[in-house]
Parts: structure tokens; sequence; C-alpha cells
């Protein structure tokens, strides 16, 4: 694929993703409206992506503030060191919150059945789910439905495919999306083995 015909492709890309930001608001377009921006000018002219990650940051969206930081630490002449000290604070406090969050829920699964919400005690000891070790059961019978009536099964099977199949894959993944690849097999295996056609 010549050079024109890539940007040709990177160019309807943008359009689509300003049609997706602009009108519904979209902040996954936001994002790639920004870093297909990066993209074209080779980081020469990065304040032009600037406008789609502050405006992503302020939907809420993580990784905009992420990439809008970025951006702040290549302005020229100088960083904008108030505005990085704004939503480095911005960062923190979100990375806090999902941080408290995440240990929240995995201290609630690891000290109740899931099912019974029996409590560990020194006369009962909790078993963790072999499959993902993030629930647990008090025995048998509330393993057997929790995996049966509430499709944990499911659930586990579909996290053991992405530790396997997508967690090693996924900056390859990710950066052949980037180029626009056509073929990426690894992200055909994946498919595959989720079911998605």
């Amino acid at each position: 694929m010549s050079i024109s015909t890539v940007n040709d492709h990177v160019e309807k890309l943008i359009i689509i993703f300003k049609r997706g930001a602009i009108e519904y608001g979209c902040v996954h377009s936001m994002l790639n409206c920004g870093e297909l921006t990066v993209d074209i000018s080779n980081e020469r002219d990065i304040h032009l992506a600037h406008p789609w990650f502050l405006e992503g940051a302020l939907h809420g969206s993580y990784y905009c503030l992420v990439k809008l930081i970025k951006v702040y630490a290549k302005f020229p002449p100088e960083p904008p060191g108030v505005l990085m000290a704004y939503w480095g604070k911005i960062f923190d406090k979100i990375k806090k919150q999902e941080i408290d969050s995440l240990k929240d829920f995995k201290n609630a699964m690891e000290r109740r059945c899931v099912t019974c919400g029996e409590k560990d005690i020194e006369t009962l000891t909790l078993q963790q789910c072999s499959g993902c070790s993030l629930f647990c059961y008090c025995g048998q019978d509330c393993q057997k439905f929790h995996w049966d009536k509430e499709n944990h099964r499911k659930e586990c099977k579909q996290l053991n495919i992405l530790n396997k199949y997508h967690k090693p894959y996924a900056k390859e993944i990710g950066d052949a999306v980037i180029r626009c690849d056509i073929e990426i097999p690894a992200l055909e295996n994946l498919r595959y083995k989720l079911g998605l056609t």
C-alpha cells in the first residue's frame, strides 16, 4: 500500500471519527481523532491533537486524559505546568478511585461466598474459584449454583481465553489496528476463540 493510499485512508477515518465526536459526543472518537492527528503530523504539530484530547478529558475519558498530559509535556517552548498539575491531580483522583473500587470488590469476593454470603471464619474456609481466583464458595452446592445458574462457567471460560489470546498480544493487536493492517492474525484468532463472527 502506497503512502498516499494510507494517508487517504487515515483522512477518511478522521472524517468518520470527527463526526462521531462532534455529532454524538463519542469519547472513543475524540481519542482516535487526537491519535490520528498525532500520527499524521509525526508529532510536529502535536498541538492539533490538543482539542480532541481536552474534549475527551472533559467528558471523563481516562485515556484522553493520559494523552492530554503527554501532549502538554511536548508543548513548545515550555510545558504548561499549571495545566499539567491540574490534570495530574484529576488523573491521580481517578486512578485512586479505580484502585479503591477494585480493592473493595476483590476484598468483598475474597471474604464471602458469592452465592450465599457466608463469611470466611475459623470453622469454615472458603474455596476460591480455580478459574478466576476471584470468587469464593463455601461448598460444592454454592459453586455449582454460581457456575450453572448464574453463568460463571462462561465468564471464567472467557477470562481464560482473554488471558491466553488477548493479554500477550494486546500491544501487537493495538499497533496493527493503528497501522490499519487489513489482516491481523492475533486478532482473528482471538475473535474466533471468543465466538465473534
